[in-house]
């Protein structure tokens, strides 16, 4: 039996992944808002209250994933790999309808979302061309999860948070050159930085995609991704609703929150934006564990 201490050297040697991929992708808003705050208070803040809606959309997103990591790791642990792996396609192919669901969602509904905050004509302009152009990147992400949860569930935490060490790292450096025009290209501000999380997390995608197939030898064949297992979406459904209701309800009292805010003036919800950012980094390592 193991002692105390193997025990948790295990947690820890699973637990460190995972934290360091949950800073990565809270580091997406993160260094967009901070990129921002070079160009303009306004941008900053309207890309901040934008973000809060899309972070909603994510929680839709993370349902899927963690049924999928519970059920995957029990089909794993009772030696049943073909169900395992049926789950992993339920699991992608149900977010993949979601993602595209989310991404009709915020074109059709983004504006009036947005406007429930009461903003200025700058901030909202700002906001919607940041909601929109991201929001395209919703149906890349909704598939990021389910992939993720996958090699998660397999204990593969490590290559999870490679693809998202790969967001970061393009969207910090096309968010850099929408800023500070790098390489003579033009100032392109919000637009610049939102179109650059579009490509950053297209790219983890493909990554993903790329080694859940050489690493679980794993594919999705269309005619299982357009019509998955109903009972497989059953089960991922039971387990992941329950667990999304904490984090969906966190996130519609911070939406209040940032409503009664933006009111008070720019200032106030500037203040606001980037005291969320650096708050998000103090629950981390909880969360991860």
């Amino acid at each position: 039996m193991p002692n105390k201490n193997t025990e948790q050297l295990s947690l820890f040697k699973i637990s460190w992944p995972i934290f360091i991929e949950l800073a990565l992708h809270m580091g997406t808003g993160i260094i967009a808002t901070l990129m921002l705050a070079h160009y303009s208070d306004a941008a900053a803040s309207a890309v901040g209250v934008a973000n809060q809606i899309l972070n909603v959309f994510l929680i839709v997103f993370s349902v899927t994933s963690v049924g999928a990591t519970i059920l995957i790791g029990q089909a794993i642990g009772a030696n049943r790999m073909k169900k395992s792996r049926d789950f992993a396609r339920s699991a992608v192919s149900l977010n993949m309808w979601l993602g595209a669901i989310m991404v009709a969602v915020v074109f059709l509904f983004g504006e009036t979302f947005l406007r429930l905050f009461g903003l200025s004509d700058e901030l909202f302009d700002h906001g919607l061309l940041f909601l929109q152009i991201v929001g395209l990147s919703l149906f890349t992400e909704a598939l990021i999860m389910a992939l993720s949860s996958v090699l998660r569930s397999h204990g593969m935490t490590k290559h999870a948070m490679l693809a998202t060490l790969l967001i970061d790292i393009i969207t910090a450096i096309g968010a850099m050159i929408a800023v500070m025009g790098w390489f003579g290209l033009p100032v392109t501000g919000v637009a610049g930085v939102a179109w650059a999380i579009v490509i950053a997390r297209f790219s983890a995608m493909v990554l993903l995609f790329w080694i859940v197939k050489k690493r679980l030898m794993l594919r999705f064949p269309l005619k299982e991704l357009i019509k998955p297992q109903r009972d497989d979406i059953r089960a991922l459904l039971q387990i992941g609703v329950p667990s999304a209701g904490e984090n969906l309800s966190y996130q519609f009292s911070q939406i209040i929150i940032t409503g009664f805010i933006a009111t008070m003036g720019e200032a106030s919800l500037a203040a606001r934006v980037y005291v969320m950012n650096l708050s998000m980094l103090a629950f981390l390592f909880t969360v991860a564990v």
